[in-house]
């Protein structure tokens, strides 16, 4: 017994982590002597002591003495248990520890989170620019030589009218005298809707100006200014006389060059290859977003749903205007309809399906094929592609199906097909004086597109305007088609 008491004064320091326990005044132990004396049977250990330690584990021993037919702790319990209170302070000692190392995580991420986030995470930069872009005033956003003085502009008539927007043609007088034909993109103010949701047009509108105002390339719409009309934002472009180039083609199908339709798909090529090497991706690229000027360039046009690739590739419709917004889905590539992820190579695939646009004369492609996102990746998934316009040369045609590869790795970019569509001008139009094209097989003329002797060296149309001169970019010139973009609606 006196071992055991021994044991048990060896087994209660553990748990208290002392061994002198006389300025404990709730706790009589001062020695084994005493716990040998007084507190050495299981109640007056566990109801006395071991109660306020909150020991649970030894009840067990309680129990296993209870059930051994003895009130008394033998060394041989105490050995038993031992090597558990050991385990129990192991374990301990590793909840501390990762208690410790969680809050010095939490500080490290605190101290150097600005670091991380400006150097590892420019995601969260560019969100945060374009929130603070659509929470500021435009007078923050946007640079003092793109806003235009409101008296100095005319607006004419409307021109089309979507679900959200409204494309106006207009005129702008400058100091010489001179007045420039733009086009007004705004918002459609309606009486029915909350002031919550035109706020929310508003910033989208604002948004779209924002991502243009930095841009400068021949075959991309450029932002010539910012004007509020009626206390209504609008982005002010160069008219574009010709308007989309889907209803280009469909209009003019029976006098239009295959040199003029390759020239086409150059043009978006070349605006596309620029706005890659600007981190951008269009997300909407589709024929009817593509304009026509009056040198007969091609603009690739309407940044509403644009992106920068820096912000990362994936896309969510959290703004409640965009929640309602039909999605493009047969202009959508796999990745984008099955992951929601957008790069330079799903903007690829969206021009494959500008080039079967352009040579079916602003057909919708897919006719037949289901509009439901989850159905129509399967439709395509299945191998599924536009057929062959009966008026495209195999030499497009093969380009084409590059566009429309399904794994994305396999697709050319823009600056790949760019080449691809300057070799087959090239090969169309040898050097002057040349009769063989070395080697190279011409592309013959496509059947039903005029190539007549008034035809073979193109020219661009021209028109006599008096005292109208036009600047940078603009929009449509009549209504278009019905799944025609106005920034964020359709009509």
């Amino acid at each position: 017994e006196r071992q055991a008491s021994h044991y048990v004064f060896l087994w209660i320091t553990k748990l208290t982590g002392q061994k002198d326990f006389s300025t404990i005044s709730c706790c009589p132990i001062t020695d084994e002597s005493s716990v040998y004396n007084n507190y050495f049977t299981i109640d007056r250990i566990i109801h006395q002591f071991c109660d306020r330690c909150e020991r649970s584990w030894i009840e067990k021993i309680a129990a296993e003495a209870s059930d051994a037919g003895s009130n008394i702790i033998t060394p041989a319990m105490w050995k038993k248990y031992e090597s558990e209170m050991a385990r129990n302070n192991d374990a301990t000692g590793i909840i501390f520890g990762i208690v410790c190392g969680s809050i010095i995580l939490i500080l490290t991420l605190i101290v150097l989170g600005p670091w991380i986030k400006g150097c590892l995470c420019p995601t969260l930069s560019f969100r945060k620019f374009y929130r603070k872009a659509r929470e500021v005033k435009i007078d923050k956003v946007f640079p003092e030589e793109l806003f235009l003085d409101q008296s100095r502009i005319t607006t004419q008539r409307k021109m089309a009218e979507g679900a959200f927007g409204t494309i106006w043609k207009g005129s702008f007088r400058r100091s010489n005298g001179l007045n420039y034909e733009i086009a007004i993109k705004t918002i459609k103010v309606d009486e029915d809707t909350s002031r919550e949701k035109d706020k929310e047009l508003i910033d989208l509108l604002k948004r779209e100006g924002v991502k243009m105002r930095g841009l400068d390339h021949k075959h991309v719409l450029s932002l010539k200014g910012i004007v509020e009309i009626d206390n209504n934002f609008c982005l002010v472009f160069k008219w574009m006389e010709h308007g989309s180039l889907n209803l280009y083609v469909k209009k003019n199908r029976n006098s239009l060059t295959l040199e003029l339709l390759i020239n086409f798909c150059r043009d978006i090529a070349d605006g596309m290859e620029y706005l890659a090497g600007n981190n951008l991706i269009h997300r909407d690229l589709a024929a009817r977003n593509c304009l026509l000027d009056d040198k007969m360039r091609v603009k690739v046009a309407d940044f509403g749903l644009s992106r920068s690739h820096a912000q990362g590739g994936h896309f969510s419709k959290r703004n409640s205007i965009l929640r309602n917004l039909p999605i493009p889905v047969k202009w959508m590539s796999p990745e984008s309809l099955k992951f929601h992820f957008y790069d330079e190579r799903s903007d690829v695939w969206s021009f494959g399906i500008v080039i079967w646009e352009i040579f079916s004369y602003g057909a919708v492609p897919f006719p037949k094929a289901p509009t439901e996102p989850s159905i129509f990746l399967q439709y395509i998934e299945k191998g599924n592609r536009p057929k062959k316009p009966q008026d495209m040369p195999e030499n497009v045609h093969a380009i084409m199906k590059k566009c429309l590869d399904e794994d994305k790795w396999k697709r050319k970019n823009f600056n790949g097909i760019k080449t691809d569509f300057q070799s087959l001008l090239a090969e169309m139009s040898p050097p002057e004086g040349s009769n063989s094209t070395d080697g190279a097989t011409p592309i013959p003329p496509v059947r039903n597109i005029s190539m007549s002797s008034s035809s073979a060296s193109w020219r661009p149309p021209t028109r006599r305007i008096d005292s109208v001169v036009t600047i940078g970019d603009g929009d449509f010139t009549e209504p278009p088609p019905p799944y025609s973009s106005l920034h964020s609606g359709y009509v």
